[in-house]
């Protein structure tokens, strides 16, 4: 399956799209006569101007294929973390002019689903055989959400097995073979595992499409062995297999620990196979699916349906934004007061980078309409876009943590209104990295949230190790990194981890320098120097590590000059000393040493007095070492000479 940046490509296509595709026109509104419906299961919302019957549908067998992935998966979550709107258009002339471009062309599908920060748009065409790409591409969002950083094979492979999904009033069957990829496989070699496991994201599409097929094909049949062959036996030790390759293991070490197979018996087995002529299916009764089947059905009327289409292509690439903009103003001048399109422009504004008008779209939709949390939730991302796009995470800048303050304000209003609205709480996480808090419990209270409920966004999860480190908790920071990061095995994600504690480190060394507790900021310093991950930060922490010991030197120096001001000369010509030993500052090592020969002398001057005064006191014998003491290391040569003449005379008085 291609992806074109997050938007994924639904259609299989018999002919080439760019043999298809029409060059790029701009798009019309619907007639004014044309009905359309909002069709609304338990889970999904639909937009659509087919028949009811067709929308409730489709909404039906999303509901079935959501609830048997409830059954048939442990602890893993199918709900999305941001709206989902799906829009079925009856026919080819409804939905062509709604196909994102390629190349300034629309390559001919049935349709697409679109991954967006604020919203998932998934958009068919009623009159194609979309149902088993819709549940293909169901089936990505589903192991995105749960199971990230599966290897190729396993992601293709178990979104082509429940692409067959089937249900009815009665029943649902899952993993019904797909008779193309047998037909694949029975006509060629299958691929060496090392082969299959090793193909990534990207490279598979460089290759003959005749290998593509291959691929595809035999990732579908060793998913489908894995969960129905040797009679179900292997099925239960799937979610060991996932826990395994999650832990970093590598694939073939994770089959013969999951599955107590080594990888020639798997490759025997697998072509063993695909020999027989039945493949089991799992199927699962109607008491077990026990869906709300009731769908609400009802008319939108103009200004919602140019609203909801302008928000599709809003979502779309950046050369729809002004066909987007022509449908809210449309919806506007239908209806002035309809929030949502008033929401529609500010999205828009704050995409080309106008924060001030974005606000004030923002502002007046919120006035109109005050629970809408998605509208909350825009406003803030809006002003977080805009902020990300011009600093880094740690930036301190006064206009920065202002708008983050106020984002965060927008993201705390959009969760006050739904609890649910995972990305909300992961935004609102995240404005704590831009705008400190005295505390920062309540950004990772919000981060844990949704980290729990998403754990393949891994954004989500850096941001909570930053907050966790920046927190003072660093056990909880490398909790995250060694559940979330380490496993991965991705070396760019462990280096983007490793080096935001590193720079957390490092402020931190900075802080309390500020705060004069040098010993304390230079041992951090010495303990993140040795990182591998350092390399971006050697400059800086050499820089602070000079300043440091600059101002350490300059302390010491000050200290002496008191010492010397209250005539301990002894101790402040020791302080004079070590600076002048180890100060890399050449003026104030020169300075130094200058002080140094003054508070010797003068030392030795009050030793010179001293023997001088035990000579008066008839104690000679104490006199002796003192003024050997000046003669031994003599500041002054004047000053020496006397104390040579003195301890002659004592010699003399001796005799």
């Amino acid at each position: 399956m291609k992806r074109l940046s997050f938007t994924l490509l639904l259609g299989v296509l018999l002919t080439p799209w760019w043999a298809l595709a029409q060059p790029q026109s701009q798009v019309r509104p619907p007639q004014k006569n044309e009905n359309w419906l909002r069709v609304q299961t338990e889970n999904f919302t639909l937009y659509t101007n087919a028949e009811a019957k067709v929308a409730t549908l489709t909404g039906s067998n999303l509901e079935r294929l959501r609830k048997t992935l409830v059954l048939l998966t442990d602890a893993m979550t199918v709900s999305a973390p941001v709206p989902t709107s799906i829009f079925l258009f009856k026919n080819d002339q409804s939905f062509e002019p709604y196909i994102f471009h390629v190349h300034d062309r629309k390559p001919s599908l049935a349709g697409y689903f679109l991954a967006r920060p604020d919203g998932n748009y998934l958009a068919i065409n009623a009159r194609q055989e979309a149902s088993q790409i819709i549940f293909h591409e169901y089936l990505h969002f589903f192991t995105n959400n749960n199971l990230p950083g599966l290897p190729l094979w396993l992601n293709e492979g178990l979104a082509e097995y429940y692409r067959t999904f089937y249900s009815d009033d009665n029943k649902a069957n899952v993993g019904l073979p797909v008779e193309a990829h047998l037909a694949i496989l029975q006509a060629n070699e299958l691929l060496p595992l090392d082969q299959l496991w090793e193909e990534v994201e990207g490279a598979i599409f460089h290759e003959e499409e005749s290998h593509q097929g291959i691929f595809y094909a035999q990732s579908w049949l060793l998913v489908h062995y894995l969960s129905q062959g040797e009679e179900g036996r292997l099925a239960p030790h799937f979610s060991q297999f996932f826990k395994l390759l999650a832990q970093g293991r590598p694939q073939e070490q994770a089959v013969a620990e999951a599955f107590a197979m080594d990888k020639m018996q798997l490759e025997a087995n697998l072509k063993k196979y695909l020999r027989q002529s039945r493949f089991n299916y799992t199927q699962i009764s109607s008491q077990q699916l026990a869906i709300d089947a009731e769908a609400g059905v009802t008319a939108m009327s103009r200004a919602e349906v140019l609203f909801h289409l302008g928000d599709l292509l809003a979502h779309l690439e950046k050369e729809r934004w002004d066909e987007a903009e022509a449908f809210f103003l449309e919806a506007i001048a239908l209806d002035p007061n309809y929030a949502h399109a008033h929401a529609g422009l500010g999205y828009l504004e704050g995409k080309r980078g106008r924060l001030t008008a974005a606000r004030d779209y923002f502002e007046k939709a919120i006035e109109l309409a005050p629970t809408r949390a998605l509208t909350h939730y825009q406003y803030g991302a809006c002003l977080m876009e805009n902020i990300k796009s011009r600093v880094g995470w740690n930036s301190k800048e006064h206009a920065v943590v202002q708008n983050a303050r106020e984002a965060r304000a927008a993201f705390r209003s959009a969760i006050a209104l739904d609890a649910q609205f995972l990305m909300a709480h992961a935004a609102f996480g995240e404005t704590f990295l831009f705008a400190p808090a005295d505390s920062l419990a309540e950004g990772i209270s919000a981060l844990e949230i949704a980290a729990a409920q998403l754990p393949s966004r891994r954004d989500i999860a850096l941001n909570l190790l930053t907050l966790h480190a920046r927190a003072g908790d660093s056990t909880k920071a490398q909790l995250v990194f060694e559940k979330v990061f380490q496993p991965s095995g991705r070396r760019s994600l462990i280096t983007e981890a490793q080096e935001r504690l590193l720079v957390i480190a490092f402020q931190k060394a900075v802080q309390l320098f500020t705060q004069n507790k040098n010993e304390e900021a230079l041992a951090i310093l010495d303990r993140i120097s040795g990182s591998p991950y350092a390399a971006r930060l050697q400059r800086q922490i050499k820089d602070l590590r000079k300043t440091i010991e600059h101002k350490r030197h300059l302390d010491l120096y000050g200290s002496a000059l008191i010492k010397a001001a209250n005539k301990k000369f002894e101790e402040a010509a020791e302080r004079f000393l070590q600076v002048v030993a180890t100060c890399e500052d050449a003026e104030l090592k020169k300075n130094a040493e200058q002080s140094l020969q003054e508070a010797r002398y003068h030392q030795q001057v009050e030793w010179y007095n001293q023997a001088v005064d035990f000579v008066n006191k008839k104690q000679p014998r104490k006199a002796v070492p003192v003024l050997q003491r000046i003669i031994a290391a003599p500041s002054d040569a004047k000053l020496a000479q006397a104390a040579q003449e003195v301890l002659q005379h004592i010699q003399q008085m001796e005799r």
